[in-house]
């Protein structure tokens, strides 16, 4: 598709220079009947050369090819409309231009609002140094919960201050769907004060893409989903938002061991595998279950969660199970995992999860969130 576009830019634009020696060199076109004034031949110049800025802005990876693409197409239909029965079909090449532009527009917007967000919920947090991990910080935790982060290697570093996640996604959006959706997305955390942005970028076939934007911040959740950047497909908050981002956020502490000896998260033990944690943050609370393997290894995750923000939405049992671990700055995670409803009719296994990469306490210098 790029490589499509990119040609349509070039291509398109150069198409344009007829006009403009039609208008100035009448002779060298004699077959073509419309008539150019010199002043119309100037416009036709203009538009071949916006379009071929723009194909290289587009080229090199700059956002501002979709404006002066979008500008391009308005002032090329404007001349085609006056050459019509030569150059209507030009139209059709506007048209798609002109879809790919708002497209890239409505991502550029959706882009700067997660940027926007993802500075807010990280706040300050990336100015403070972490304290290391020590032993005396876990001793009044379940046993299991002890083992699980000593066999991380989490004891005796740094503290996680914030997370970044990038995560390749298989994802099926109904229960009935038989073939998997390929995403790919980016999460940031502030384990200090906790919060998260997470974006997903589903394509679900060469023309649609879905953007979404889940965030937990200041006790609060939110989940947005677009249409190719500009068409609305939800937009929810609400109480059962809330509690479920904020058990997501616990659920995935996995990625980030240290923050179970946070304030906002009380332990208590069940049996010699698995551990109930409690969080509260902000008036807002929920809760999960931690299975742990031999040698404190974790296994799976599983909270009473809402499914969906309906004012009928009921709680189904959630869950989160490990398929795979890797290292990561010395730290132990899973890696691989899947998530599972388990609903009246049956199990959905809605997607799977890999961790391509993950980093610890990064600063402004080094961080990069789209």
């Amino acid at each position: 598709m790029r490589l499509l576009l990119l040609i349509f830019l070039f291509f398109h634009g150069l198409i344009h220079l007829i006009g403009f020696v039609k208008g100035f060199f009448p002779a060298a076109l004699p077959k073509l009947s419309f008539i150019v004034s010199s002043t119309a031949a100037v416009f036709w110049l203009i538009t071949t050369l916006l379009f071929l800025f723009s194909g290289i802005l587009f080229l090199l990876g700059k956002s501002g090819w979709a404006s002066i693409a979008l500008v391009a197409t308005v002032i090329s239909a404007v001349l085609i409309i006056a050459a019509w029965q030569e150059a209507r079909f030009g139209m059709i090449a506007n048209f798609l231009i002109l879809i790919a532009a708002i497209v890239a527009i409505g991502n550029q917007q959706f882009e700067r609002k997660v940027r926007k967000e993802m500075n807010l919920v990280a706040g300050d947090t990336r100015l403070v140094a972490p304290e290391i991990l020590q032993e005396s910080d876990i001793r009044n935790l379940p046993e299991n919960v002890r083992s699980w982060l000593i066999s991380t290697g989490a004891v005796g570093r740094q503290r996680a201050s914030t997370v970044t996640i990038s995560q390749d996604f298989k994802m099926k959006l109904k229960p009935e769907q038989e073939n998997w959706y390929n995403a790919q997305a980016r999460q940031f955390y502030n384990v200090e004060h906790p919060g998260f942005i997470w974006t997903v970028d589903l394509k679900m076939n060469p023309l649609i893409q879905v953007s979404g934007r889940d965030k937990f911040y200041d006790g609060k959740g939110a989940m947005e989903m677009r249409m190719n950047g500009f068409i609305p497909l939800g937009n929810e908050t609400g109480p059962k938002m809330d509690e479920g981002t904020l058990q997501r956020f616990l659920g995935e502490i996995v990625w980030f061991p240290s923050a179970a000896t946070s304030e906002f998260i009380t332990w208590e033990a069940i049996d010699i595998q698995t551990s109930k944690a409690v969080m509260n943050y902000r008036g807002t609370s929920g809760s999960g279950t931690f299975y742990f393997g031999k040698d404190g290894h974790f296994e799976r995750f599983e909270a009473m969660r809402y499914m969906g923000n309906k004012a009928d939405a009921k709680k189904y049992l959630w869950e989160i199970r490990v398929l795979e671990d890797s290292t990561f700055n010395g730290i132990t995670v899973p890696s691989k995992c899947e998530a599972i409803w388990h609903l009246d009719e049956g199990q959905w296994k809605w997607c799977e999860i890999e961790i391509t990469s993950l980093a610890y306490n990064l600063d402004d210098e080094n961080f990069n969130f789209k």
